[in-house]
């Protein structure tokens, strides 16, 4: 099966997530190409967004209240930017993999 867009958009979300996670697994053997292809698409991976009891929103939730991202937040505010932005490099870093955005979460620019 030949995957591009179509396909993509063809796909449930839990297919498209599966087709990620088997490329992530090869990234080395051309799945990188496939991570792309669906990082581009902006397509979601889970039906209906997630959910507050998922643990990668735990988690998140977690961070955004920490000290750290506190001070964080405060600093975005006072450069003009969302507050989000200064908190976003947290969430990356702790979540790694597990954070992108086919969650149907906020978007940063150059994401």
């Amino acid at each position: 099966m030949k995957i591009d867009l179509v396909a993509l958009q063809a796909m449930s979300p839990e297919r498209r997530a599966q087709l990620y996670e088997n490329a992530r697994k090869k990234r080395n053997e051309g799945g990188q190409v496939i991570i792309d292809l669906i990082d581009s698409s902006g397509l979601p991976l889970r039906s209906g967004g997630m959910t507050l009891s998922d643990p990668v929103y735990v988690a998140m939730e977690e961070i955004i209240w920490s000290q750290a991202a506190r001070t964080r937040l405060l600093e975005a505010v006072e450069h003009g930017l969302p507050a989000l932005a200064g908190v976003e490099p947290l969430i990356r870093e702790e979540l790694g993999e597990r954070y992108h955005p086919h969650d149907q979460g906020p978007r940063m620019p150059g994401r």
